[in-house]
């Protein structure tokens, strides 16, 4: 039992589940029955959309995991991939923006509309969602076994349908240098690919084409020059995590979210008794909670709004819906600001 405590503390309690499975034939054959899809996807409700550490690859079982069963269904729905041409670039050290570095720029001259592709191990990474967790954080073999390869390839196969897939040998194509100012608008939209290719992944494409309506700009790091801040129309609405390259929602950004889109969406709707607690920066605990957005996920930013709809604060899920609304106790979200 103190193993099993520890490792749902530590999040990898599905880590450890797969390390027993492989040493005993009926919890292999229980695995079998947690595999199929009706349970995955019963499953995938409670599993956070981020962990404390790493992935780690423990065997056949780990691509079957309701995380990734969540993560390919988003990609496949979510991110923005309408563009016919694929550039397809093999794994290397991550982030990979950065172990492509220059090649990136020659193929961004050569293809401006492509998408660019990462072909690896877990399945197919963007190129902008490569600072993403899981994206930049998991830890698998170069080899993985038959099982795990198939449904790597099967996920690959999907993503890709239709594509014009396009594998790139620099050796093949005519390069130059870019000026500077080519340079610099290159990696200016780059960056706003990036933070729209996030926000799809992170909160839907009817959330993110809310946040980037008008003029954005950016703070980046001094030191590392990853993305920390950004603003549309002058309004603080997201920060970046260096953490996990997941988006922090500000109480702006929550705002945005609140007059233009409709109830349940992102919400998490309280008791009027929680109000004047909330106001104060208050956790929101879960005997409070009238109802949530079903969509939501444990980590996932959120909103909280009264019965009348009213903003009252953005903050973080610790729970997920269906906990929300079961548990008498326990704090059900975290506020990170409130309105005023």
């Amino acid at each position: 039992m103190e193993k099993v405590r520890n490792a749902i503390m530590q999040g990898r309690l599905w880590e450890l589940v797969e390390q027993r499975a492989s040493n005993n034939p009926f919890l292999k054959d229980a695995m079998d029955v947690l595999h199929l899809l009706n349970h995955i996807q019963w499953m995938e409700q409670f599993e956070p959309v981020r962990k404390t550490r790493g992935l780690f690859y423990t065997g056949m079982n780990t691509l079957q995991q309701p995380f990734f069963h969540r993560l390919h269904h988003r990609l496949i729905h979510w991110f923005d991939h309408k563009a016919r041409d694929m550039i397809v670039l093999l794994e290397k050290e991550k982030p990979f923006s950065k172990s492509y570095g220059t090649e990136l720029l020659s193929i961004g001259n050569i293809f401006p509309d492509a998408n660019i592709i990462i072909d690896t191990v877990i399945g197919p990474i963007p190129i902008e969602l490569d600072e993403m967790y899981p994206f930049a954080q998991y830890v698998f073999p170069k080899y993985l076994d038959l099982d795990s390869d198939h449904i790597r390839q099967t996920r690959w196969d999907e993503f890709t349908t239709n594509k014009n897939l396009i594998k790139w040998d620099k050796h093949e194509y005519e390069t130059r240098e870019l000026s500077d100012e080519e340079k610099s608008n290159w990696l200016s939209n780059f960056d706003n690919k990036r933070v729209k290719a996030v926000s799809l992944m992170q909160f839907g494409p009817d959330i993110a084409d809310i946040l980037f309506r008008g003029s954005i700009s950016m703070v980046k790091s001094k030191k590392t020059k990853k993305i920390r801040n950004i603003s549309v129309n002058g309004k603080h609405i997201l920060s970046m995590r260096a953490s996990d390259g997941l988006f922090t929602l500000k109480l702006d950004g929550g705002q945005v979210i609140h007059e233009q889109s409709d109830s349940p969406r992102l919400r998490v709707i309280i008791h009027d008794d929680a109000v004047p607690f909330v106001k104060e920066g208050k956790s929101v605990f879960s005997k409070f909670v009238i109802s949530v957005d079903e969509g939501l996920r444990p980590f996932d930013e959120c909103i909280v709004v009264s019965k009348k709809d009213e903003f009252l604060a953005v903050g973080q899920c610790l729970l997920s819906p269906c906990e929300m609304g079961t548990f008498q106790f326990g704090q059900a979200v975290k506020i990170r600001e409130h309105a005023h």
